[in-house]
């Protein structure tokens, strides 16, 4: 059985609650071990925490309910563009007028991004990774490029941030 990327958006403040709360939920999914933490370029309010979870621990709980604003992705690794199938359609449907299989996406035009269809509209989230929480931290330990991992202060959230999470209602597949 594989691995299922999931996105759940979420306001700074429930950031570290929610990797918890996953932790919690599956104490023994190795694949859980790493979440990162996306920042949307030009606000302080959103945060997408991204992570892999196994096919058979998703059967044993329904994420939707428990983390409301949750989405299977899926990523271009070259660009690294996360982006949902219904996302992929709506920029086909934009720009030949129809969902073909066969359309080459420029996948150049999406570096960096995250795609996503929200009420039958592409939404484009330039994206940077802010951070990764590691179950198995320690510490002392060094992440790539100098970076520490840290349960640190994050961004302090504007008064608008719970419109992220409410507005968010992506069209299910």
């Amino acid at each position: 059985m594989g691995n299922i990327l999931l996105a759940t958006f979420c306001v700074p403040k429930l950031v570290l609650a929610n990797c918890k709360k996953l932790w919690e939920l599956f104490p023994d999914e190795e694949s859980l071990d790493k979440i990162f933490l996306l920042g949307v370029k030009g606000t302080a309010a959103k945060k997408i925490l991204t992570y892999n979870i196994s096919q058979e621990s998703l059967r044993k709980i329904d994420y939707k309910t428990i983390f409301p604003g949750t989405v299977q992705i899926h990523r271009k690794e070259k660009t690294n563009t996360l982006y949902t199938i219904n996302a992929i359609n709506a920029i086909q449907k934009k720009e030949v007028g129809i969902v073909d299989k066969n359309y080459k996406i420029d996948w150049e035009s999406y570096k960096e991004t995250f795609l996503i269809e929200i009420k039958e509209e592409l939404h484009i989230y330039h994206t940077v990774l802010e951070r990764i929480f590691d179950r198995n931290y320690k510490r002392d330990e060094r992440v790539s490029n100098n970076h520490y991992h840290d349960e640190g202060v994050l961004v302090t959230p504007n008064n608008n941030e719970d419109d992220w999470m409410l507005d968010f209602q992506p069209t299910e597949n």
